[in-house]
């Protein structure tokens, strides 16, 4: 083992003396004209992979400039792309402020004509003979439910629903006897969806001189038996509530009273006593009225 350690450890030692000593000896042979173009040319030699050297550097950095050039376009890419989306949700955003905006103001526009509306308009459209019960609740201002929410004999609740929300509205009979033309039509389709008695007193307090229309023969339910019998109202009822509401102030009861094609005759406290009916067709002076 040591042996051939000690053969193969100097091996290379030995060829490079070897290559020493024979360049030494061709040194040697030549003149000194071929010495120098053998240095020359090393030198050359040396110089040209030094441009190689450098060419090659030349090119890497050129490669990595590239490759960094390549990499900022990139980079600004995507932070153009990430901007101009900012820019599409910040415009997306602002069409849904205005959107939102546009809307509230169309909304409030519309509540302040509705209130307009209700303190000032017309309700003679509502009242249009031949309306059906979907007619009735709704017409061109939304849909409305003219239904009393309350027994007080001062005001009743309008409801206007639609698809975003419910308002109620409070309308005071005493404001509606400025119009009194609006007023009748209004108490009369009123009547006609859902005549409670509180309605019909409040009708008679603010407006005395509207038994033409009151008195004619209403589409009742049977639940309304007790104050109008039969779905009608009996003379005997409005005298028994003009009575009552006599009692809270009084208003003036007109000394005829005409009911379609048919005018009663004077009032007189025996034909009120004898329970006769203002329509004696559809009540006969032989079935007074239950609740007297």
């Amino acid at each position: 083992m040591i042996i051939i350690i000690t053969i193969i450890i100097p091996i290379p030692i030995i060829i490079i003396i070897i290559i020493i000593i024979s360049q030494t000896i061709t040194k040697m042979r030549l003149t000194p004209k071929e010495l120098k173009n053998l240095r020359y040319k090393k030198k050359e030699r040396k110089k040209e992979r030094k441009k190689e050297r450098k060419k090659e550097r030349k090119k890497e950095r050129k490669k990595e400039r590239d490759r960094q050039r390549e990499r900022e376009r990139k980079k600004e890419r995507k932070e153009k792309k990430r901007r101009e989306e900012k820019r599409r949700e910040e415009k997306r955003r602002e069409e849904k402020r205005k959107e939102k905006k546009r809307k509230e103001k169309k909304r409030k526009e519309k509540k302040r004509k509705e209130k307009k509306r209700m303190k000032f308009g017309s309700f003679k459209e509502l009242a249009r003979p031949g309306l059906s019960d979907v007619d009735k609740r709704e017409n061109t201002h939304g849909s409305i439910n003219l239904s009393p929410k309350t027994g007080n004999l001062d005001h009743m609740l309008i409801c206007k629903r639609s698809r975003a929300e419910t308002q109620t509205t409070k309308i005071s009979f005493s404001e509606m006897a400025k119009r009194k033309t609006d007023a009748k039509a209004y108490i009369k389709l009123l009547l006609k969806t859902d005549p409670k008695p509180q309605i019909l007193a409040m009708a008679w307090a603010c407006f005395p001189n509207i038994l033409d229309f009151l008195t004619l023969p209403l589409t009742l339910p049977p639940y309304y038996t007790p104050l109008l019998p039969r779905g009608c109202l009996s003379w005997a009822s409005i005298v028994e509530l003009h009575a009552q509401l006599k009692r809270h102030g009084g208003f003036h009861l007109p000394r005829q009273v005409q009911s379609g094609a048919i005018k009663h005759p004077d009032i007189s406290p025996a034909y009120i006593q004898s329970g006769a009916s203002i329509h004696p067709e559809i009540f006969p002076a032989s079935e007074p009225p239950t609740h007297l």
